[in-house]
């Protein structure tokens, strides 16, 4: 076995560690819930050990191909057996060795079949099909690490927390607060409210914030989304220079929010963990486009430095090719 081949396999075996280590701590839910710095740089960090990675199982398609597979096993094993140490699930452990395992297949068999179709070597145009095709795997185990996440969470009536609901509701309030400003201080009443001193100004808009709530109250069911007018603190509600922010009121409320919503979600908690999963599968994809113009950048030059060291060689063969005629 040449040096070149035992450090790619030693390489290999690193990176299959710490890929399994990431991806054994790696919150999903941490990236809206108040712990999305540590959960962006484990994912960053899955990305970058997936690149890696993938240049390894890469570049082992130009060596002798011996033991190849004998490789892909041991690193398949030391990935699960990381990732076990990690989360402690035996059942995704052995679920995130096989998408590993298949994942080096893939990328060693792909890195083959498209070899062979061009005839100048050109590593990006070689390299970034193989990787947006391989993230499929991972985005499988993305999407099963959500759903076991998801059920543990929803057993303990805490998969919407008020974070979370603070994060996605920015723009809504944004919307409601410029919604508010433009019913209460428009028309006729814009002209009263001005002639009132300031402190006159915010009681009086005060006091219409509460009638508008109230109105809401009794044109459905006596709620408002599931809360009475008496249940929302109005008070709470600032107003400067005749401009009403409703964030505080909604900042008050976030703890009894996630309470019903987690109430609403409990009642499907069959179902529920499949839907997370599946908009997981969804959303992850279309970050990764952007990861091409990086990849090209980092391939160029890392296959440079391959070439210019030695590491790699480019020789001229003759091949054999089909030519359809009629």
């Amino acid at each position: 076995m040449s040096s070149k081949k035992i450090a790619l396999f030693i390489a290999l075996a690193i990176l299959s560690i710490l890929a399994g280590a990431v991806f054994g701590l790696l919150d999903i839910f941490g990236f809206v819930d108040g712990r999305h710095a540590l959960s962006l740089t484990l994912l960053v960090g899955a990305v970058f050990l997936i690149y890696a990675i993938l240049i390894v199982a890469f570049l082992l398609n130009f060596a002798k191909r011996n033991r190849i597979y004998t490789f892909f096993l041991i690193a398949s094993l030391l990935f699960g057996l990381t990732f076990f140490f990690m989360n402690l699930n035996p059942v995704l452990s052995l679920l995130a060795t096989l998408l590993f395992g298949a994942f080096l297949v893939h990328v060693y068999s792909a890195s083959v079949g498209r070899s062979k179709l061009f005839i100048t070597f050109s590593p990006r145009e070689l390299f970034f099909p193989i990787l947006r095709s391989s993230f499929i795997f991972f985005l499988i185990l993305l999407s099963v690490l959500t759903y076991t996440q998801s059920q543990k969470l929803i057993s303990q009536n805490s998969l919407i927390s008020p974070n979370m609901i603070s994060f996605i509701s920015k723009p809504t309030i944004f919307m409601v607060n410029q919604q508010l400003n433009s019913q209460l201080t428009s028309g006729a009443s814009a002209e009263i409210l001005d002639a009132l001193p300031q402190a006159q100004r915010e009681e009086a808009l005060r006091i219409a914030l509460s009638k508008t709530v109230q109105q809401m109250a009794q044109q459905g069911d006596g709620t408002v989304y599931g809360f009475s007018a008496e249940e929302i603190p109005i008070h709470l509600s600032t107003i400067t220079r005749g401009s009403i922010d409703i964030t505080p009121v909604i900042e008050a409320m976030l703890p009894n929010i996630a309470l019903k919503i987690n109430e609403f979600v409990q009642e499907f908690a069959v179902l529920a963990p499949f839907a997370v999963a599946f908009i997981t599968f969804l959303l992850f994809p279309p970050l990764i486009l952007p990861l091409r113009f990086v990849e090209s950048l980092i391939t160029l030059v890392l296959f440079k430095i391959l070439l210019s060291t030695g590491f790699i060689h480019v020789h001229k063969e003759q091949r054999e090719v089909d030519v359809p005629t009629l």
